[in-house]
């Protein structure tokens, strides 16, 4: 009897090692939590949906702020569109992910803003893509060559 409840608290204590482990290394990156922040406000009614999608791009001290306008799904939240930094060598992409199991039929105005900062001076390729993976597209937004 003994030996049973001890297998089963070994077995239970392994899952649950398994996913905060698997949730720490999934949703935490300290290099990505230091060096790239962004804010997104969802279905924003500002005057820039009339010009679509569009990024702004601005270099301070030794930081990329960048402020967007994207045309998305009335049903995206901040469980269903994340975005992710890669940076290697001189090159910087920022990904726009969009990860639903349904989309709405209306579109409005989102709004993100971000800045990736502590970078080394220097001359870099900077390269938006927004990756629907309800549709299985990716498609690149902008691209921007900034100088540090």
């Amino acid at each position: 009897m003994k030996k049973d409840f001890f297998l089963i608290s070994a077995f239970l204590l392994m899952i649950l090692s398994y996913f905060i482990i698997t949730s720490f290394f999934t949703n935490f990156n300290p290099f990505i939590e230091k060096n790239f922040k962004y804010k997104i406000n969802f279905c924003t009614n500002t005057s820039s949906d009339e010009r679509g999608n569009f990024i702004n791009v601005k270099v301070e001290n030794n930081s990329i702020i960048f402020n967007q306008t994207l045309i998305l799904y009335c049903n995206a939240n901040n469980e269903t569109l994340k975005l992710r930094y890669e940076h290697k060598n001189n090159e910087i992409i920022v990904k726009e992910v969009f990860d639903s199991k349904i989309i709405a039929r209306c579109l409005c105005p989102t709004s993100i803003e971000g800045s990736i900062i502590n970078l080394e001076n220097g001359e870099y390729a900077l390269k938006f893509l927004f990756i629907n993976k309800y549709l299985g597209l990716e498609e690149e937004l902008d691209y921007f060559e900034v100088k540090i």
